[in-house]
């Protein structure tokens, strides 16, 4: 049995993932996950330099997870990419979730391991 951890990007959430078999087909992540030129500086990435996504696991309410191996411990981690809200108030209640899951320690929910803002 592998154990599953977790992470938030733009609010990143990561969490260990089983090994899958390969679907066969590629999984689309788009340009936006590559370096982006933002007002004239270089953006680097923290989820691609520290991550090899390796397919999308579900969508929800706050984001999408994709099952990604570290690229340093070769584990494999299922991160929450969360577009942050515009409005003060929903901003807050994406960090109090993120707050409150780091605090759970529970055989039937996932272990949560780190967050970062890009």
């Amino acid at each position: 049995r592998v154990e599953i951890r977790e992470t938030v990007v733009e609010k990143v959430v990561v969490v260990e993932v089983p090994q899958t078999p390969s679907t066969g087909s590629e999984p689309s992540f788009g340009s936006s996950l590559t370096s982006v030129t933002r007002q004239n500086s270089e953006f680097s990435s923290r989820y691609i330099s520290d991550f090899e996504p390796v397919q999308c696991l579900g969508r929800g309410g706050f984001g999408v997870v994709f099952e990604s191996k570290n690229r340093y411990d070769d584990i494999h981690y299922a991160v929450k990419r969360i577009t942050m809200p515009s409005s003060e108030e929903s901003r807050k209640k994406v960090k109090r979730e993120v707050k409150l899951h780091a605090k759970l320690e529970h055989k039937n929910v996932v272990r949560y391991f780190s967050t970062w803002e890009e």
